[in-house]
């Protein structure tokens, strides 16, 4: 059986599919941050004791079940390995790829006391720049707009971050591919051709392809900025410090819903004290609603980012 290299947020990834969007590294991968096996095999039912999130999910601490009606199963162990068994006739992983990436991933990363957050990034003069916020808020749509200025995508929706004692963070690249709803790809011209493809079934989002080796290694994380969209005519930017830019950085954990059935937060609290000790900023924008608009709010973000 064929096996596929791939490194992902720091991680040396050993498949049993191609996962389409992820980066083929040549030669040993420089500081590997750990190796993650995803691999054919039966999957359970149901974990006994586990906690149930929903009709598809079971969680212990060191155990993730996920299970869809159509799609398949797998099982995520140990913060090493996603067993999977996929539902289509050809046995390829079809549209299960994406829970695995998506759920699958940040199970592995939490059971290693990982910390991810739940936004995009690109890279802006040599450092890293995150949009996070709720669904909506035009956190891949920013990302989009600065991958067209020129500057390197490192993450669409899940960005791997590892605090540094002293410094500023690094966010690991994971660029996968671009989710952007329709009117989004349409304003940003993105719309046509055969690279826009449709996400998972019933999504309602195009799927655009990322540079992959755009960002080889990790970058110093600069600043996260927490999105709003808002009936304003410019954009607004206001810096959040102390207690309350931990407090807004943790609501924009990936996955938050894993993090206390999987016994977590008692090791993710100090890491995101530690992720501020370095001069990580923590900022607030509030965006107009207007695609026209969104040259003005490039602007501020750059104005701040070489401020």
């Amino acid at each position: 059986m064929a096996s596929y290299r791939y490194a992902r947020g720091g991680f040396e990834v050993e498949s049993d599919w191609p996962l389409p969007g992820l980066a083929s590294p040549v030669g040993p991968l420089q500081g590997s941050r750990g190796h993650v096996s995803i691999r054919r095999g039966d999957t359970p039912d149901e974990i006994p004791h586990a906690v149930r999130l929903d009709s598809g999910t079971q969680i212990l601490p060191d155990q993730m079940l996920f299970s869809h009606p159509r799609f398949g199963r797998f099982w995520v162990r140990g913060g090493e390995e996603v067993i999977v068994t996929p539902a289509t006739a050809d046995g390829g992983l079809g549209e299960l790829g994406p829970f695995v990436l998506g759920a699958g991933f940040a199970a592995i990363c939490i059971q290693r006391g990982q910390l991810l957050l739940h936004a995009s990034a690109a890279a802006v003069d040599g450092r890293a720049v995150a949009f996070a916020g709720p669904k909506g808020a035009g956190k891949s749509t920013l990302l989009a707009a600065l991958v067209q200025a020129g500057c390197p995508p490192m993450a669409d929706d899940l960005c791997f971050i590892e605090p540094v004692a002293g410094a500023l963070p690094r966010l690991w690249p994971a660029p996968g591919r671009l989710r952007l709803k329709p009117d989004s790809a349409q304003a940003l011209g993105l719309d046509a051709g055969p690279a826009a493809d449709r996400e998972v079934s019933g999504s309602g989002k195009l799927e655009l392809p990322l540079d992959a080796l755009a960002c080889p290694d990790a970058m110093p994380l600069a600043a996260v900025f927490i999105l709003r969209l808002a009936d304003i005519c410019a954009p607004r930017i206001e810096a959040v410090e102390g207690p309350a830019a931990i407090a807004d950085l943790a609501q924009q954990l990936f996955r938050p819903h894993f993090v206390l059935p999987m016994g977590a937060l008692a090791s993710l609290m100090p890491r995101l004290a530690q992720t501020m000790g370095g001069g990580l900023r923590i900022l607030r924008l509030a965006a107009p609603r207007r695609y026209a608009a969104l040259p003005q709010t490039l602007a501020a973000v750059n104005g701040v980012m070489r401020a």
